[in-house]
């Protein structure tokens, strides 16, 4: 009676020994890719091309939610002026469809990609420089414009006031730079200047903030 309990103790000890050793050892693998994939997203690793850099979407901030046509429309306005301005900078971005869906198969979120290891973003993208952006605009009242005018009527001119409203923000303009090692080689900040009496802002305020900076950068040629 005491061999046949030990003979059963033994198999069952036995059973888990042999499973793993029977399961396929890319089985194994894909286990622990998927353990993985909880904290990094996959992706398909590219070669790094020297001298380019992949503008991200940017992370815009409207009144304290994340805003996604801004985030790629802001992210468009400085893939534009970097064409327009070929000339002078010395690096060359990736395609923005190309970047966008790679971050898109990876199933990255605007937070994700904030997290996620620059060392990994430029082995995606394969660029040698990561460029991450962000822009806060918040509300900050309602601004009045009052325009005073004569009009005529049957008792003669009489004058006439016009008074229109406008949302009135506030924006500021963060923009980093990172190499493929994960080093900051650039890392600025725009906000709204102080002087005196308030200055009121565009809402595309950010368009003139990203110039400044783009001509900050370490690859832009000044002269």
């Amino acid at each position: 009676m005491k061999n046949l309990i030990f003979t059963t103790i033994l198999f069952l000890t036995t059973i888990p020994f042999l499973s793993a050793q029977n399961v396929p050892e890319n089985t194994l693998a894909s286990v622990t890719e998927m353990t993985s994939l909880n904290a990094t997203p996959a992706f398909e690793v590219q070669e790094i091309q020297q001298n380019t850099i992949a503008v991200l979407p940017t992370y815009f901030i409207l009144e304290d939610n994340f805003n996604k046509s801004y985030s790629q429309r802001v992210q468009s306005y400085i893939l534009d002026l970097l064409s327009r301005k070929r000339r002078k900078i010395s690096v060359r971005p990736a395609n923005q469809r190309k970047v966008n869906s790679a971050l898109y198969k990876a199933n990255l979120t605007p937070e994700d990609i904030h997290n996620m290891p620059v060392e990994d973003l430029c082995k995606m993208m394969g660029t040698e420089y990561i460029m991450v952006s962000e822009v806060t605009k918040i509300f900050e009242g309602m601004d009045e414009d009052t325009q005073f005018g004569a009009t005529s009527n049957e008792n003669g001119v009489a004058g006439a006031i016009n008074k229109d409203q406008e949302k009135d923000y506030v924006t500021s303009t963060h923009i980093w730079i990172y190499d493929n090692n994960g080093e900051v080689v650039f890392e600025k900040t725009v906000r709204p200047f102080n002087i005196g009496a308030h200055i009121h802002f565009e809402n595309e305020a950010w368009k003139g903030q990203v110039k400044n900076l783009v001509k900050k950068m370490p690859f832009y040629k000044r002269r």
